[in-house]
């Protein structure tokens, strides 16, 4: 058994819309579905300014029957120029806009963004505006490569990377609406974020914007059914490059199958960078994206029923979840707002309401991956647990870094320590930046004991997260003992390493390692200082006392 989804009508005449003829470039609108020969879109119209997407979505190249030395343009989707072409690139230009090359500048290879010794570079488009000879023909003359000068003339000229691939030349863009992008030759400048999805959080092929807010409202920056490219979108406040997790507002993958949408608070006036890119592993392309301050408006908004669950009918009460909801998942409006609509998402994409809007369905521990960062989950605090003067003040892990749904409030994390010295402790605060929580202690976590962080979602799901401050324990093992001296003269001598780190090595806490560290450590096996001799007690587990 399992779930599908289909339009379908029940009486009466077939729907009409807009008929797009992919050879002739011409539109007719009206016609009834089934009766188009090529694509066809219901409610469409003519109007490139309003019709999505436009009568052919790309310029696809190939060379003519009657004269392979001749290329002429298409208007052909993704999928039809692959069935057809003869390896030439499809590009995201619409063939009314663009003539294709001379068959001359087809068939080099090479990334345009990068020197190579080889002439030329992969996109034709691009090759033609380098080598013309009013630019350098030495970029596609046999006894050159692609070099430096090459480069920067394809920054400049070739409108296929809009002048955007990197953050330092980003494209300044206007109000809301559609903007292209294309990131087929792209190269990677932007970093890696936890809060970014698979792989490490990393984005490939990036593409680069400059957006000066002109509202203050919940800004959404969408590529769904926008693109066949497989997209990671991330939103950074300034304009500094290269931009820090410190500046992240947003970041979102797979939120609508392949493609996402990525929400943030916009303060008017505010400049953004909005970074476009490629899921790891995955290709690139060209499409658009839509920027809207608040969500896009939907005819079926609002609709009957509350938002939170099912309603059996095409969209919800609130008008704003409604647009919301709808502008990710669009089947929540065209056809019903089931319960995947009113809860995480058909499929648990993360499209419905209990996600998207946690104000209407106030639910604050929306469901989503959570994972420990800085420390990680499972971290052995082998450092001296009390401070070198008085021996009497707690030293060691007081704050983690942990990823967790965007929208998660304090009360969706539970504190649990197996041992108790001194002074009660549990969490203090809980900060969100885009995903990445801030989760701070009232004390440093309890020597001699473990200590857990449990995340519960809205629909029962825990994660629980685990830190353990054993001093002296340096390789992380069942116990502390003489093997963990072994363990940090191997790591002071670049034999081996310890598996936590400074958490694992700088024993006396100064930030680095150093030899005074292997002397703290003999202090702490020995109870000097401490008060304690930690040689040969066991690491603490949590199990039987925290969840």
């Amino acid at each position: 058994a399992g779930s599908f989804r289909a339009d379908v009508w029940c009486a009466g005449s077939a729907p009409t819309g807009a008929c797009c003829d992919q050879f002739a470039g011409t539109c007719t609108e009206g016609v009834e579905v089934g009766n188009c020969i090529g694509r066809w879109v219901e409610g469409g119209t003519c109007d490139p300014e309003t019709f999505f997407p436009p009568c052919g979505t790309h310029a696809c190249c190939n060379r003519a029957i009657f004269n392979p030395n001749v290329i002429i343009c298409q208007n052909l989707t993704t999928e039809e120029c692959d069935q057809t072409n003869d390896g030439f690139t499809t590009l995201g230009k619409f063939c009314d806009e663009v003539e294709c090359p001379d068959a001359q500048y087809f068939g080099y290879e090479g990334d345009c963004l990068s020197e190579h010794p080889t002439p030329g570079c992969q996109n034709p488009f691009c090759t033609a505006a380098v080598c013309d000879l009013s630019v350098d023909p030495l970029c596609c003359g046999t006894d050159f490569g692609w070099d430096a000068f090459c480069v920067q003339q394809a920054l400049t000229l070739c409108s296929e990377f809009e002048n955007n691939a990197l953050c330092a030349t980003s494209k300044t863009i206007t109000g809301t609406g559609f903007f292209g992008f294309d990131n087929t030759n792209a190269g990677t400048d932007g970093p890696t974020h936890p809060t970014c999805g698979a792989a490490d959080g990393a984005i490939i092929k990036d593409v680069w914007f400059n957006w000066t807010a002109t509202c203050n409202n919940r800004v959404h920056v969408s590529t769904c059914e926008q693109t066949f490219v497989d997209t990671k979108i991330a939103v950074y406040e300034g304009t500094t490059c290269p931009p820090t997790t410190a500046d992240l507002v947003a970041c979102n993958d797979d939120r609508c199958g392949l493609q996402t949408l990525a929400l943030f608070d916009a303060v008017q006036g505010q400049q953004y960078l909005i970074r476009i890119g490629s899921a790891p592993g995955q290709g690139a392309g060209p499409g658009q994206f839509r920027l809207t301050c608040g969500p896009p408006t939907n005819p079926a908004c609002p609709g009957s029923g509350g938002c939170c669950g099912g309603t059996g009918t095409p969209g919800c009460s609130d008008a704003t979840c409604c647009r919301t909801v709808c502008a990710c998942d669009p089947f929540c409006c065209d056809t019903e707002w089931d319960s995947a609509c009113g809860t995480i998402g058909f499929e648990e994409t993360g499209c419905g309401a209990a996600v998207l809007c946690l104000d209407s369905c106030a639910q604050g521990c929306p469901p989503g991956p959570v994972a420990g960062f800085e420390p990680p989950s499972g971290v052995v605090d082998a450092r001296r647990p009390f401070d070198e003067e008085t021996g009497t003040i707690l030293q060691g892990i007081d704050h983690v870094s942990i990823i967790a749904p965007d929208g998660a409030e304090a009360d969706c994390f539970a504190f649990c320590e197996t041992d108790t010295e001194g002074s009660d402790n549990d969490i203090a605060s809980v900060s969100d930046m885009a995903g990445l929580h801030a989760v701070e202690f009232l004390r440093p976590i309890t020597p001699g004991a473990a200590t857990t962080v449990t995340y519960e979602n809205v629909l029962g799901g825990t994660t629980t997260l685990v830190y353990i401050s054993h001093p002296g324990n340096v390789n992380g093992n069942g116990s502390a003992d003489s093997d963990d001296a072994l363990a940090l003269v191997g790591f002071l001598s670049e034999i081996g390493t310890v598996p936590w780190g400074l958490f694992s090595a700088d024993i006396d806490g100064s930030g680095t390692v150093t030899s005074l560290d292997l002397w703290e450590l003999m202090n702490l096996l020995n109870g000097a200082r401490s008060g304690m001799a930690w040689d040969g007690t066991g690491r603490p587990s949590p199990i039987g006392i925290c969840p």
